[in-house]
């Protein structure tokens, strides 16, 4: 199952989130440590998984997490977007953040990869990299895809980001396709169950009619 991470308005919100989440048990939260300056309420709790935007080292505490042995998610982002070849520019980006990370001391097995979508790309370059996706698993780790309620949804359909929904269920459709082992959203019922469906039709789920 695909998990649904929640967005948030606010850092403070996000660690609170986290904290309550431990109580219940029952979701991933992310935080964004290139903005949230509360961390440390989060540190230590075994649902938490921390975003660390590209290039990591100049703003995130990126030992703090290996010493914790914490999961995070690498999303790639650089200061401009100039690109003489996209895809092959984002893999060269992530295997020089990959190994920031390895040499900080976090495991292979806590590390999720991000393409960043929204950050430093053109529209252009984001629909690219919401249809090269699943190229990312050939460095060999999961993959998170962020779309929810972006500029390239409301830029391809002509609409606010609180009628994005739509263009966003689509995007988790073709990431589930792309085998993406998790989406961050903020409409989390509607995109569990185009998850759902699209699962059950990728394999072929027989269910017993009531």
């Amino acid at each position: 199952r695909i998990p649904c991470v929640p967005k948030f308005q606010s850092s403070l919100q996000e660690a609170y989130f986290c904290r309550i989440m431990i109580d219940v048990v029952m979701e991933i939260a992310s935080v964004c440590s290139c903005r949230n300056k509360h961390n440390h309420f989060c540190i230590g709790f075994p649902t938490l998984f921390i975003a660390l935007a590209y290039p990591m080292f100049y703003f995130c505490p990126i030992r703090g997490i290996a010493e914790h042995n914490l999961p995070c998610c690498l999303m790639h982002n650089r200061k401009e977007k100039n690109y003489q070849n996209f895809m092959d520019e984002v893999f060269c980006d992530f295997s020089e953040t990959i190994q920031i990370a390895q040499k900080a001391g976090i495991s292979n097995d806590k590390i999720i990869l991000d393409p960043g979508v929204g950050f430093a790309k053109s529209y252009e370059n984001n629909l690219t990299a919401i249809k090269e996706v699943g190229r990312l698993k050939a460095l060999g780790y999961p993959v998170l895809l962020g779309t929810s309620r972006k500029s390239v949804v409301g830029l391809t359909l002509d609409t606010t980001k609180e009628e994005r929904v739509e263009g966003t269920l689509v995007t988790t459709v073709f990431g589930v396709q792309q085998q993406c082992a998790f989406v961050r959203v903020h409409d989390i019922k509607e995109n569990m169950r185009a998850i759902r469906m699209t699962q059950a039709i990728m394999n072929e789920k027989k269910q017993v009619e009531k």
